[in-house]
């Protein structure tokens, strides 16, 4: 194909400092130099890093480093997403709870959290905790920042939110008066989103826990960040399972996206014969989450119509491939 990877699938470069901090002349050498041999012309590359679609300071590095980048975000069932988490926290990390225990671990952090920020007056030190996280990570994000990427954003940015470049500061993500979130600490662009609800805290709370098992699943809030720094042009969402159902037209998809040519038969085949999905779909342990599939299913409900509810309106071309409401996992 047209398409040449990096040295190795994940570099992590945007998101652990420690590479980060060697520049960008180190992260070029993980890349085939497509500039001299003949044999490349007209050849690309990329990598594939799934935690920076989660961690908030990478869209940002990533713009202003790579501001022109296609991306191409991939999304599964987040409920078979959780279930394959698990069975690899067990298989790799050696965690040793079962499956509904993790499962309420997480919920109940998430609930903490939230109760925290709705009734501070009763969770002072709890609140007074994630009020120190908060005000961490929006350190980091700040220390990222410049000013011209604060006052001089984008017109799509403009575009999407209604509004100036500078309710982008992430110093106005703050929880004032009697602990409700702020309009601004909420997506901006969903009509049907009330600021001053359980909801909106709720998405507060998964924004300072990235990396939970739930938060991982909730992809509507990790793309309504990328839209904050890239335009939907340079973002195609590709729904997993469609993948692994039509590959050879999802790949022909993609290669139209990314501006190379059509992928030949064999290369199709190759591609049916490597997209199988997750490996541990035939894991017995998947058996033992069967108990809470169906809370998982009544926790993904909402943040799966406000997904819907954003693909729709940014993508609603053949770039979104999800034919109706009914199979995004509702």
């Amino acid at each position: 194909g047209h398409v040449r990877p990096s040295v190795c699938k994940e570099t992590n470069f945007f998101t652990e400092e420690k590479l980060y901090a060697k520049g960008i002349q180190y992260y070029r050498r993980h890349f085939p130099d497509l500039s001299t041999a003949k044999e490349l012309h007209h050849m690309i590359t990329g990598e594939g890093t799934p935690n920076y679609i989660r961690n908030p300071i990478a869209p940002l590095r990533i713009r202003k480093m790579l501001p022109n980048i296609k991306i191409i975000i991939s999304l599964r069932n987040p409920v078979q997403r959780f279930v394959s988490h698990y069975v690899g926290q067990v298989e790799n990390k050696g965690l040793k709870v079962a499956c509904n225990e993790y499962f309420e671990e997480d919920f109940q952090a998430l609930d903490s959290c939230v109760s925290a920020y709705s009734y501070p007056e009763r969770n002072k030190e709890k609140f007074l905790k994630m009020e120190e996280k908060r005000a961490e990570l929006y350190s980091k994000l700040d220390k990222c920042n410049s000013s011209s990427v604060l006052d001089e954003a984008p017109r799509h940015q403009r575009q999407i939110v209604g509004a100036s470049a500078s309710m982008y500061d992430p110093r106005y993500r703050v929880i004032k008066g009697p602990a409700r979130a702020r309009a601004k600490g909420c997506l901006l662009n969903m009509d049907n989103r009330n600021p001053n609800n359980d909801s909106c805290i709720v998405h507060e709370c998964l924004s300072l826990n990235p990396e939970s098992p739930l938060s991982r699943g909730v992809y509507v809030d990790q793309i309504e960040r990328w839209l904050e720094h890239f335009p939907p042009e340079n973002i195609m969402v590709v729904q997993a399972e469609h993948l692994y159902a039509n590959t050879s037209k999802t790949m022909q998809d993609v290669a139209e996206f990314l501006g190379i040519r059509p992928y030949n038969s064999d290369e199709l085949r190759e591609f049916e014969s490597t997209f199988k999905g997750s490996n541990h779909t035939s894991n017995p342990l998947e058996l033992t989450c069967n108990k809470i599939r169906s809370r998982l299913e009544g926790f993904y409900q909402e943040h799966n119509e406000l997904l819907y509810k954003l693909l729709r309106k940014n993508w609603p071309d053949r770039f979104v491939t999800v034919p109706d409401k009914h199979n995004l996992w509702m």
